[in-house]
């Protein structure tokens, strides 16, 4: 989805996150030592 856009109120969104692995060495962060990002979700008084 291009950026301005909306998501309708009723449809199902999911989101995910996802940790990058380093290229040199094949190895990702533990996951107690990862941050996690964000979300904010807005929901119809209906």
């Amino acid at each position: 989805m291009a950026s301005g856009q909306k998501i309708p109120l009723e449809q199902e969104m999911r989101l995910g996150f996802r940790a990058y692995l380093d290229p040199r060495t094949g190895i990702g962060p533990a996951w107690r030592e990862m941050l996690y990002d964000r979300v904010i979700t807005f929901r119809s008084a209906r």
